[in-house]
């Protein structure tokens, strides 16, 4: 489990980072590096509340259920004698993707999709946009859950 402070710190001191490299390169790598580094992470935040919000809702399922019991031992009905019972994997597939739809639609991560489009989109118009700062700027966030995950593994070994 990532503790939060942690995770913080690493961010922050990725951002003087990268204003530090933006102090030397100018203002047009800092308005990119900036817009790409928050609208990701902002894309970050809003998908860890949206799945956190999908796992807080399944985990307050009845668990003590004998159809939940059920599910969990045989979920695909390997085990059931009687053929005309059997589902077919795409409706399977279906309910699986309607019962996580909550996390992978829910509205801090298409808010944060939709910002981070509307900050791209600016950029370009106004003649701002660089490439390559800009993907160093959304490239960092990847990095800072890589370095978090290390640094979370190697304080769990302690």
């Amino acid at each position: 489990m990532i503790n939060i402070k942690l995770w913080i710190s690493i961010f922050i001191a990725m951002e003087i980072v990268l204003i530090t490299f933006c102090l030397y390169f100018g203002g047009v790598w800092f308005i990119n590096t900036q817009t790409g580094f928050l609208s990701s992470l902002l894309i970050v935040i809003g998908s860890f509340l949206g799945y956190r919000k999908l796992i807080k809702t399944k985990a307050t399922e009845d668990f003590s259920s004998d159809e939940f019991m059920e599910k969990i031992e045989d979920p695909y009905g390997v085990w059931d004698d009687d053929k005309s019972s059997k589902i077919s994997s795409v409706k399977i597939a279906a309910k699986d993707i309607k019962a996580t739809a909550h996390g992978f639609l829910s509205l801090y991560r298409v808010a944060s999709y939709i910002l981070f489009c509307i900050l791209f989109l600016i950029l370009v118009k106004s003649e701002l946009f660089s490439f390559i700062p800009f993907i160093a700027g959304v490239s960092f966030i990847p990095l800072g859950v890589l370095i978090c995950g290390v640094f979370s593994g190697i304080n769990s070994l302690r």
